[in-house]
C-alpha cells in the first residue's frame, strides 16, 4: 500500500490499481477468517442440523459483507473505472469517463460522457472534499490510462 496525497494506493496481481480514502474500507483483510470459522464450528457444534445450517449461512453472510467491506473504493484497470460499494459495483469504459466530480452531499462521484454519476463509497464530512483531492484523484485516474508508472 502507497499514500498518494490523501488516497491509498495498491496494486492487485491482475495489474489493477485500488484507490481508496482511510476510513472508506475494512483494511484487514485477515478479518474474514473470524465469520468463516464460525461458520465451520456452527457445524460442528451439538444442536439440530436446522440452526447448525442457519447458522453457517448466517456467518457465511457475514463472511461476505466483511469480504466486500475490505473492497470498497475505485479500482482502475485496462478496461476502464468501477465503483464498488457494499452491494454492488459500478464499471465505466475508458472512453466513457470523463473525471471526477464534487456532488453537494460530500462525495466525490465518476462523471460520464453520458452525464451518469456514480458516487464514491465513504462519505467525506461536509467542507472536507478539496479541490485539491479531487485533483489528486483525477491525476491518478489519467495517470493509470496513459499508462505512466506509479508508486505502487
Amino acid at each position: 500500500m502507497v499514500t498518494f496525497g490523501r488516497l491509498r494506493l495498491r496494486r492487485d496481481g491482475d495489474d489493477t490499481v485500488e484507490v481508496w480514502v482511510r476510513g472508506w474500507r475494512l483494511e484487514l483483510r485477515i478479518l474474514i477468517v473470524a465469520p468463516l470459522a464460525m461458520a465451520v464450528a456452527f457445524l460442528a457444534s451439538p444442536v439440530p442440523w436446522s440452526l447448525r445450517v442457519l447458522g453457517c449461512a448466517g456467518m457465511a453472510a457475514c463472511a461476505w459483507v466483511v469480504f466486500r467491506l475490505g473492497r470498497l473504493g475505485i479500482r482502475l484497470g485496462a478496461d476502464g473505472v468501477e465503483v464498488v460499494h457494499l452491494l454492488r459495483s459500478d464499471r465505466v469504459a475508458w472512453d466513457d469517463v470523463v473525471g471526477f466530480v464534487a456532488e453537494r452531499d460530500g462525495h466525490a462521484a465518476l462523471l460520464t460522457r453520458g452525464g451518469a454519476r456514480f458516487p464514491t463509497p465513504g462519505v467525506l464530512a461536509a467542507g472536507e472534499l478539496q479541490a485539491s483531492d479531487l485533483d489528486e484523484l483525477n491525476g491518478l485516474l489519467w495517470a493509470v490510462r496513459r499508462g505512466d508508472p506509479l508508486p505502487v
